[in-house]
């Protein structure tokens, strides 16, 4: 056939047939290829939006890593520096180019080497992140100059195509630990000078209550006595007369005098300096009964426990103070009072079965009987402990080196 071409099935398919179906497929490779190229540009627009916001996290990346003050670094499963920033080139020393690819132990002393490695094989494996590094024991840094400083360090981890790079943020704490030291030296220096001022008001008191006692009671005892031998010493019309007054007069110097030997005491009391501090404690604990109305029982060991003069006077004005409390503020019926030895330090025990006290009364810095309970312990290396609620009453416990 000259002008026709056999179809598929042995049909004649004429030229302008031929030339349709070419035209259409023509068109639909042009619909397709639209269709393409549209798929193209929205996949191109799609990457450059994608690496603009790669470039500004980069850039707001670059910028954080600029502006703080901390050391941040980055390490590779070898413990080989990837990225170091501004922060770590002012802290350590270093330009970033002589910490890239060099191992983090460059930065650290030698005797934390091991430890470091140890450290982050274990992080590798673990599941916690981020970690605080340093809690078991102290970080230190190393500078270029080889100068060491203490450090605060945390790290983190991410795991990208089975590579795991780990982040450290480092800070210098000098400055802090230095004001640390300021101020744990300034607190020593108070306690030292509240430890002398209490040592100069007690031996205020003892050399009051000597005066007190030498003097005053001796010379109202020489009046009262002169008192007495007035009646012989006048006419008989007088006698009666100066009886009459001397009697009431002889009974107000007694009065006074019994008011004095109290003075003298709560200043100074003798029994503690002649017997003994546990002397001293079972005497303030019969006085405390006489004098309050409540019931107060003191266990003591079989023997003295003998401290210095100091340590006595603090044992026994911290059992003083208790007691007072527990006048004022428990509502008790009953203190309990132990004292013990255990482990080298002195135990004391105050109890009783008041009301209680919360914990805010405990911390409470305006509570000043208690924060010179607790300053006269801390002056000889001791503690005092209060417990309140939940519990019924309160108990105090103090605990005291011998030595």
């Amino acid at each position: 056939m000259a002008d026709s071409e056999q179809g598929l099935h042995g049909e004649e398919r004429r030229p302008n047939d031929v030339l349709e179906a070419v035209r259409r497929m023509e068109e639909a490779f042009q619909s397709r290829l639209a269709d393409i190229q549209q798929a193209a540009q929205a996949l191109r627009t799609e990457m450059q939006r994608m690496e603009t916001t790669l470039r500004t996290s980069e850039l707001l990346l670059a910028g954080i890593l600029d502006i703080a003050d901390e050391a941040i670094i980055s390490i590779d499963e070898n413990q080989d520096i990837l990225v170091a920033n501004r922060g770590a080139e002012e802290i350590f020393g270093y330009t970033s180019a002589e910490m890239l690819r060099r191992p983090l132990s460059l930065l650290l002393p030698e005797r934390f080497n091991e430890v470091l490695q140890e450290h982050v094989r274990d992080f590798a494996t673990g599941t916690d992140n981020p970690r605080r590094m340093g809690e078991a024991r102290q970080v230190f840094g190393r500078r270029k100059d080889g100068t060491q400083f203490p450090a605060e360090a945390s790290i983190a981890k991410t795991t990208r195509n089975d590579r795991t790079i780990f982040s450290v943020v480092l800070r210098d704490i000098t400055r802090r630990k230095e004001a640390e030291e300021e101020l744990q030296n300034s607190r020593g220096e108070l306690r030292a000078l509240a430890a002398r001022l209490q040592q100069v008001r007690e031996e205020e008191r003892a050399s009051l209550a000597r005066a007190i006692h030498d003097e005053l009671s001796g010379a109202l005892t020489a009046l009262n006595m002169e008192l007495s031998l007035l009646p012989s010493r006048v006419t008989q019309e007088l006698t009666q007369v100066v009886k009459q007054n001397a009697t009431p007069m002889s009974q107000e110097i007694q009065r006074i005098l019994e008011r004095v030997r109290i003075i003298a005491t709560e200043l100074r009391p003798a029994v503690l300096d002649q017997l003994g501090l546990l002397a001293a404690l079972e005497w303030e604990a019969q006085q405390f009964e006489r004098r309050t109305g409540i019931r107060c029982e003191i266990t003591l060991p079989g023997e003295e426990i003998t401290l210095g003069r100091d340590r006595s006077t603090a044992v026994f004005r911290i059992c003083q103070e208790a007691l007072t409390n527990i006048a004022l503020h428990a509502q008790a019926t009953k203190a309990l009072i132990k004292v013990s030895r255990e482990d080298g330090n002195l135990i004391l025990e105050i109890e009783d079965d008041g009301k209680g006290i919360e914990q805010s009364e405990i911390v409470n810095l305006k509570s000043l009987g208690l924060l010179g309970m607790r300053e006269r312990a801390l002056a000889f290396g001791g503690e005092l402990q209060i417990s309140g609620a939940p519990r019924p009453g309160t108990l105090i416990r103090l605990k005291i080196p011998i030595g």
